[in-house]
């Protein structure tokens, strides 16, 4: 699979994903909904890799876990019983099985929005091609959002896209807005292409789940042009244009107004 970004924010924390599911030449197979949402333990699941562990979790975690930090504190071992399982499995003949699991939640331990990411991976294989790089994630291992940093993405845009995209480069987390901020980085993502084919593969739509104290939601933010059985191809954008006109319309408008009550209380 191929796009996430994790947003905490005062009260909530986001989580966008794109629907894309494709071959490995990059041509796209179909468009599927990729998160999944637990409003009844205040949680929603989604995963980076082949796109079959993605039935296999969604219902290993709603049979296990009874609430996010529950969630937190196990899901090295439920992976690591998927992995033994299922691994041989979920993928064809020479592709990679690797799967990254984001997980978002209310936290009842630290009374507040949360997050975080658990790799798969064969550890062997792993060890013996990044053991050697100390910034590599090992697999099977917990990664929570950090305290202050509440954001994080896949792909990761460089500071150069961001830039050439005209996204606000002071703009703190809680000051973002999701259908606005996480759209634009999203499409920002669109356009760097694969490290496998060198092809675009964000694309579909843009689903935005949101939990806080009350349970979780999920709506429908952007829908693209592209095609089952074609390369995503992105077109060009003014950006300034762009956010100008997202800016405007009127339930962000709203937002906007919100958010700057907050912020100057």
């Amino acid at each position: 699979m191929s796009a996430a970004i994790m947003l905490r924010q005062h009260n909530c924390i986001h989580l966008a994903t794109d629907a894309a599911v494709y071959f490995q030449d990059g041509v796209v197979a179909e468009f599927v909904d990729k998160c999944r949402a637990f409003p009844e333990i205040r949680c929603a699941v989604t995963m980076l890799g082949a796109s079959r562990w993605q039935d296999l979790v969604f219902d290993a975690f709603r049979e296990t876990f009874t609430s996010f930090d529950d969630a937190k504190e196990r899901m090295p071992f439920l992976l690591q019983v998927l992995w033994r399982e299922h691994a041989s499995t979920v993928c064809e003949p020479g592709a990679w099985p690797a799967c990254d699991v984001w997980v978002i939640g209310w936290s009842d331990q630290i009374g507040g929005p949360d997050g975080f990411t658990a790799f798969m991976d064969d550890f062997e294989e792993w060890r013996d091609r990044d053991g050697a790089n100390p910034h590599a994630r090992p697999p099977f291992v917990v990664y929570p959002l950090h305290p202050e940093f509440g954001l994080n993405w896949h792909p990761h845009p460089t500071a150069e896209q961001l830039f050439e995209a005209k996204f606000p480069r002071s703009l703190a987390e809680t000051e973002m807005l999701s259908d606005v901020d996480l759209l634009q980085v999203m499409e920002v993502q669109r356009r760097i292409p694969s490290r496998f084919h060198g092809h675009p593969i964000v694309g579909g739509y843009m689903d935005m789940t949101t939990v806080d104290r009350n349970g979780a939601l999920q709506r429908r933010v952007h829908t693209w042009d592209d095609k089952v059985g074609e390369l995503i191809r992105p077109g060009s954008i003014d950006w300034v244009k762009w956010r100008q006109a997202r800016e405007r319309a009127p339930s962000n408008v709203a937002s906007i107004r919100k958010a700057r009550k907050i912020l100057h209380a």
